[in-house]
């Protein structure tokens, strides 16, 4: 009887053990914040205060099941930034990657700087025949950068092919003035102004 008290015993010990290795480490899904800045990952800008309405994207991506639906960005009561009618595209692939753009504008007055925002991601989770809603939250710090004035660096007479002689009184006459981008990025919405001497 004994030994066979003890075999049952020792049959238990191994089951017991081999049921808490298989769920010790069990695989959670997670949603993952890979990227995020202005304008879209293909073309990244650099956005300076006065930009309106500009997309700031934020990338996503899922792991052990988890399926991104969506995401939503919160600011603090003190940020300079006005967000315009919240997520305005979600672009979600069956690999788990989720786009979300966010279409922010900087007021002319913000400074140079880093700034809190917080993005809650909202992802599917499969349990059985069930799916579960749950979400997770990021803290972001969105840059914006000073601004890189464009720098004159040539003015002539005519266009930009031919170069003209201005002469005094032959009225209205073409005047090109080059510019240049010191930055490494596209500068948008630029106006130069060009203040001539009075007429004697």
């Amino acid at each position: 009887m004994r030994s066979v008290v003890l075999i049952l015993l020792v049959g238990l010990l191994f089951s017991s053990i081999s049921f808490i290795t298989v769920f010790a480490n069990p695989s959670i899904p997670q949603v993952y914040v890979v990227g995020f800045g202005w304008g879209n990952p293909q073309n990244p800008v650099n956005a300076h205060p006065g930009y309106t309405e500009f997309p700031f994207y934020v990338e996503i991506t899922a792991s052990s099941g988890a399926t991104p639906t969506g995401a939503s960005l919160s600011l603090p009561f003190n940020s300079p930034f006005i967000m315009s009618n919240g997520n305005q595209a979600g672009l979600s692939q069956a690999t788990g990657y989720y786009l979300a753009t966010f279409y922010l504008t900087i007021p002319s007055s913000t400074s140079p700087g880093y700034y809190s925002a917080k993005v809650t991601v909202d992802y599917s989770v499969q349990i059985n025949d069930y799916y579960c809603t749950e979400s997770k939250t990021f803290n972001l710090e969105i840059p914006v950068y000073a601004v890189n004035f464009p720098l004159p660096v040539a003015i002539q007479g005519g266009s930009s092919t031919t170069s003209e002689q201005l002469m005094t009184g032959e009225g209205l006459a073409p005047v090109t003035l080059t510019v240049s981008n010191p930055s490494n990025h596209i500068v948008d919405n630029v106006v130069v102004n060009l203040t001539l001497p009075q007429a004697f």
